[in-house]
């Protein structure tokens, strides 16, 4: 499929099934802030957290409106919201007519809000018509739009754009522009949009006026709409301007996709204006600012907003703590007070709120203090209190990493975590692969990399050498031989299980990693077999077989408890019996090795055996211990040690 086609099959999916996919071939590139990008005022003002109350009052004053609306039929409404109801936003189309000139416009109406889905056409007298739109000056923006709706302000904007954000991902205006007019960067690049909603932002640039003349100017690569909101609320009346909010098809990198920014634009412009409907806004609730309002303060959606002799205006951060605590002066110096979920304290050096530092916000830590041990999240980071506040690791923070969680996966502070029976730790390679074993996937048989894993109940077990030629256990009572022994499949377990007759006894054998193991001890454990002449053992145990070394024992401890590095470490009683060896962790067992033997240092016994090497399996361990010859130093201790036997490939 070329690059067009996928694009445009992307954007269709966007558009029709509200699925959180990007349009263009940059999917997984996501967007640094324009470079070039000015700030929303020239006072630097911050942006209010969410969720505030004001004591105040205001008084509400709903514009009705008696232009005639519309939505689409039932069941193209019915249609687009279940459409989008699944992932992506709520919207419905629908239509309004202005009183005023009777001019029919699409509407789309999304999280309450009631947009104009195309630019107003009302003619005021100074509004310019070209390019089959209107293009206006802020003071006759003021009072464009028709009666029950209003130029949005910046908030208003932000909150459109972060509703497709969150539906679509990053870049909410590329979600809103035009599927064409737009033009390529550097002859290249798409620059249209993918018009999910069928907003339909098409690049009709702006008007110019000067020395009496209008020049049209940027179609193709921008266009801007007015706000109702003013910059530069310490200046003077005058000087005050609208914000504007521009879209743009220039992409800075092969790596960026298209960006919506705000811009401070002086009143000799002419740009667009789309409508937004008062139900459900800050027109709508707030209702009117007047002189009797002056110096009050109001939250909506998340904004804050605060009356003065202009009206309504974006309150400064400042100005909303004040409201909410009080001025900081010296009767609260240091005082931490919370807004939200935000500490501020208030400084004596500025003398004014300030966010404060995590210790100052969760209190003391200190080694066995009173919040020793414990863990609580602070503007989104969890923290944990040892001797200070750090933030904490994923073992503090997730659930317990047992048994029971063993290869489950989780995330957190953006890095993937697997539960390996004890810890949560970052994923190997062939974790990754396996994924998680459930109960939906045990008995599965997964290859990852070189190897081949069978999923047990929650935890992944290599093949072993017998699985690896006769295949996976699955079936019940399946057979297969496999070095001259006959294997039988315990589906139970997933594990064959061979036998060998040897003298007057059966013994059961099993495959651990790359040895064929004995499941039972011999019988016999004397002195003799540690001093015989063969140094592995060979008289002892079955022909072909022999008695594991050390290493041997602590490959085989290992790779049971551990499952061949893939899972934490596990008791032996529990592991072994999987594997069907009849091992106890709680007790000690010596089993001879092949080992050195070491002649008696006594004039009475010099030239015989005194002492032999020995494995202390037990604990999950293996460690070297003394096995003393019989009447050695006049007693009767003789020492005995049991004996398992392997079959090497």
């Amino acid at each position: 499929m070329t690059s067009f086609s996928r694009k445009w099959a992307l954007c269709l999916a966007a558009l029709f099934l509200s699925v959180f996919v990007a349009c263009s071939d940059d999917d997984d590139n996501f967007l640094k802030q324009d470079e070039d990008q000015e700030e929303l005022s020239s006072e630097a003002e911050e942006e209010s957290s969410s969720s505030f109350s004001s004591s105040s009052s205001s008084e509400k004053q709903k514009d009705g409106s008696s232009s005639s609306e519309k939505e689409e039929d039932s069941s193209s409404s019915e249609e687009a919201e279940s459409s989008s109801s699944t992932q992506g936003p709520k919207f419905v189309p629908g239509t309004f007519v202005d009183e005023r000139d009777g001019h029919e416009y699409k509407t789309i109406t999304m999280n309450g809000y009631t947009w104009m889905a195309e630019n107003l056409r009302y003619h005021t007298p100074n509004a310019v018509d070209t390019l089959n739109t209107l293009y206006y000056s802020d003071s006759e923006a003021v009072e464009a739009c028709p009666r029950g709706w209003h130029v949005p302000n910046k908030e208003e904007w932000g909150d459109l754009l972060a509703d497709v954000e969150k539906a679509y991902g990053k870049n909410g205006g590329y979600y809103l522009k035009s599927r064409e007019g737009w033009e390529p960067y550097n002859d290249s690049i798409d620059g249209n949009g993918c018009d999910s909603l069928g907003f339909n932002v098409q690049p009709l640039g702006m008007v110019a006026l000067s020395s009496g003349k209008q020049e049209l100017r940027l179609t193709g690569q921008y266009t801007y709409f007015w706000t109702s909101t003013l910059a530069g609320r310490n200046k003077s009346s005058e000087q005050r301007s609208p914000f504007v909010i521009k879209f743009e098809s220039v992409q800075r990198s092969p790596y960026y996709t298209q960006q919506t920014s705000y811009y401070t634009i002086g009143v000799e412009e002419l740009f667009s204006i789309r409508c937004l409907k008062n139900d459900n806004t800050m027109a709508d609730s707030i209702g009117s600012c007047k002189d009797a309002n002056v110096g009050e303060m109001f939250e909506f959606r998340d904004h804050f907003y605060m009356c003065d002799t202009s009206g309504w205006e974006s309150a400064y951060m400042k100005e909303i703590l004040e409201f909410e605590f009080g001025k900081c002066d010296s009767s609260v110096l240091r005082k931490v007070s919370w807004f939200h979920d935000t500490a501020y304290i208030c400084r004596y050096k500025s003398m004014e709120w300030e966010k404060a530092e995590v210790k100052e916000a969760l209190g003391e830590c200190k080694y066995k203090g009173e919040n020793y041990g414990v863990l609580t999240v602070y503007q989104g980071v969890p923290y944990y209190c040892d001797s200070w506040w750090r933030e904490a690791t994923a073992n503090e923070y997730l659930d317990q990493c047992d048994s029971t969680k063993i290869s489950d996966f989780e995330t957190y502070r953006d890095t993937l975590y697997v539960c390996n029976g004890k810890y949560w730790v970052v994923p190997t390679e062939t974790q990754l692969a396996l994924g998680t074993c459930d109960k939906k996937r045990k008995g599965e048989s997964v290859a990852a990399g070189d190897s081949q894993f069978v999923c047990m109940d929650h935890y992944w077990r290599p093949f072993s050498i017998v699985e690896s030629e006769l295949g996976a256990c699955s079936k019940d009572g399946a057979k297969g031989t496999y070095r001259g022994m006959e294997f039988v499949c315990d589906a139970s377990r997933y594990l064959w299980k061979g036998t060998l007759h040897y003298g007057s006894k059966t013994y059961g054998v099993v495959a651990v990693d790359t040895l064929l193991w004995f499941t039972d001890n011999m019988t016999k454990t004397y002195w003799n077999y540690a001093v015989s002449d063969s140094a592995n053992g060979e008289d002892v145990c079955p022909p072909g077989w022999i008695m594991p070394s050390k290493d041997e024992w602590e490959n085989m401890l290992d790779y049971v408890s551990n499952y061949g590095g893939i899972n934490a470490e596990f008791t032996i009683d529990s592991t072994a019996a999987i594997y069907g060896l009849n091992m106890v962790e709680e007790e000690e067992v010596e089993y001879w090795i092949p080992s050195q033997k070491y002649s008696c240092t006594e004039s009475s016994m010099i030239g015989t055996i005194c002492r032999a090497d020995a494995a202390e399996v037990g604990n999950g361990s293996v460690s070297i211990s003394t096995a003393w010859a019989c009447s050695y130093s006049g007693t009767d201790f003789c020492s005995s040690a049991a004996v398992r036997c392997v079959l090497r490939p």
